[in-house]
């Protein structure tokens, strides 16, 4: 997963943005880039997409079991990169960064 899709799925997972219009504005994305990151989310299955009951105009969105289950793991995830990323400096160079 790159870094244009683990952030709205992770906004997602912490109630950030029920709709493509809040989770664009939560993740500083325009609405078309956002749509096309939910078409691949959608078809990975990780996230759901439906047309609100009271105004068709609005698409609320959900994660998936699939797409919760991902969501959760993105921080571990993120702790292993870095510390990867890290790997071989001394505790003083690390404190500089």
């Amino acid at each position: 997963m790159i870094h244009a899709q683990w952030i709205p799925l992770y906004q997602l997972h912490l109630g950030n943005g029920s709709t493509v219009a809040e989770l664009a504005s939560v993740c500083l994305m325009d609405a078309g880039a956002m749509t096309r990151t939910l078409d691949r989310l959608e078809r990975k299955g990780l996230v759901r997409r439906t047309c609100s009951a009271k105004d068709r105009r609005v698409v609320n969105l959900a994660l998936t079991s699939d797409g919760g289950a991902a969501a959760a793991r993105i921080p571990f995830a993120l702790c292993e990169v870095l510390n990867a990323s890290l790997k071989g400096f001394s505790e003083d160079e690390c404190n500089l960064l």
